[in-house]
Formats: C-alpha cells, sequence, structure tokens
C-alpha cells in the first residue's frame, strides 16, 4: 500500500519491531503484517516500545522518513 503514497506524508501506526543499534531508525510492524523501516532525524534519547504512530513522508524505497512520533506504550488492543 505504501508505494501509492511515496512523497506524500502520512500517519502509520505499528508495533515497534526492532531498533537500530544506533538509534536512527527502527522497524514498525503494521496492522496488516507488514514491516516498515522509518528514519529518524537524530538518534533516539528514550526507549520505545510497543505501540507507535508515526507521522512522516514515504521514500521511493517505500520506507517513511520520520518528522513526528507518539509512542503509546506496550499496550493490548
Amino acid at each position: 500500500m505504501l508505494p501509492q503514497f511515496q512523497g506524500k506524508y502520512v500517519c502509520l501506526l505499528g508495533r515497534i519491531k526492532s531498533i537500530d543499534s544506533a538509534g536512527t531508525s527502527f522497524i514498525v510492524t503494521t496492522s496488516d503484517d507488514q514491516d516498515v523501516k522509518v528514519y529518524l532525524p537524530e538518534p533516539l534519547g528514550d526507549a520505545l516500545e510497543g505501540i507507535i504512530e508515526v507521522i512522516g513522508e514515504v521514500t521511493m524505497n517505500c520506507e517513511i522518513t520520520c518528522h513526528n512520533y507518539v509512542n503509546f506504550g506496550d499496550i493490548d488492543f
């Protein structure tokens, strides 16, 4: 679904799967079980876990350049 939004801003909701050791990117698993790589403008200062909402721009590689995020923590639906 992301290819149709290349170059546009999106809001993505999912569960954090993994975080890069440098803290500059992480992988989010969406509700349709797709993994999306999210790049941050600067390394993380806080630990992230659980559900996250990412607002950012979809790149040509169908990754997201993050402009803002909200970490909801480890909650169940």
